[in-house]
């Protein structure tokens, strides 16, 4: 990697066939970005059920994240900002 720094994405559950990211595949290559998805059993049902979940304790769920931001604000995020390791951040798709 040439000494850069790596980043990776990943991408869970059942996007809607139309969501595009907003990013070109030239800047994920440039930014060494790696781009990971996982379906894990992922359905309308389990994912509906894991928001359930969440909800009925969002002050614990909340200290587990790092920020929370705009699915228009994911290119600034992964080309200039550098999270302290182990934090997350979560992008809300607006679905």
């Amino acid at each position: 990697m040439c000494g850069s720094i790596k980043r990776d994405v990943c991408i869970y559950g059942v996007p809607q066939p139309e969501l595009a990211l907003p990013i070109s595949a030239h800047e994920l290559f440039m930014r060494e970005i790696a781009l990971i998805t996982s379906f894990a059993g992922a359905t309308e049902e389990t994912m509906g059920a894991a928001i359930d979940y969440i909800r009925q304790d969002e002050t614990f769920f909340e200290q587990l994240l790092g920020r929370s931001i705009s699915l228009e604000q994911l290119p600034t995020e992964l080309t200039t900002w550098n999270p302290q390791p182990g934090t997350r951040t979560v992008v809300n798709l607006g679905l």
